[in-house]
């Protein structure tokens, strides 16, 4: 069973600089449902997500509604699987490095510990790229590195799950369309 927050908004707008990128959006995403924003390149998508996610100034309000009966009462997780990885190409960063940046949030020098390890190698088996653990970063296609940073998100088994995606293949495995 999916569970997951209802997201309000209520005449949020977007700016940058003189160019306004969305108007007064109003608008009701009912939880435990997948929803897909699509819409134009440039149209705003990524920046309305941004914004949910508190990654972005606005105007306006966006209020994340929790199911009070999950959780104890307490706000969810939310997973994030950016739009392309981030990283210095040349790095010798393995995939494993990778996921575990987020995971441990420690250095990569301190001692990994083996549950994390195993948390992350189960997430990438999850999307086909756990006999790619120990390879660089670097060398992935780009889709390779979008299913690490899926596997990356689903890391602490996120109640809400935003994908910054172009690619249909992630809306029919995720949200079965």
């Amino acid at each position: 069973m999916i569970i997951g927050p209802s997201i309000q908004l209520a005449n949020v707008s977007l700016q940058y600089g003189p160019n306004q990128i969305l108007s007064e959006i109003t608008h009701q995403f009912e939880g435990g449902q997948c929803h897909v924003v699509m819409g134009p390149n440039g149209g705003g998508k990524t920046s309305l997500l941004r914004s949910i996610l508190g990654l972005t100034p606005f105007r306006g309000q966006i209020d994340i509604l929790w199911d009070e009966s999950v959780n104890n009462g307490k706000a969810g997780t939310m997973g994030y699987v950016p739009q392309k990885a981030m990283f210095e190409q040349s790095l010798p960063l393995t995939v494993m490095d990778f996921i575990l940046l987020n995971q441990t949030r420690s250095p990569l020098f301190w001692r990994q510990r083996q549950k994390d390890k195993q948390i992350a190698l189960t997430q990438l088996d999850r999307v086909g790229m756990a006999n790619r653990a120990d390879r660089r970063m670097g060398q992935l296609s780009g889709g390779e590195q979008q299913r690490v940073l899926f596997a990356q998100a689903l890391l602490d088994n996120p109640d809400l799950l935003v994908l910054m995606s172009q690619r249909q293949v992630w809306m029919s495995k995720v949200c079965g369309i």
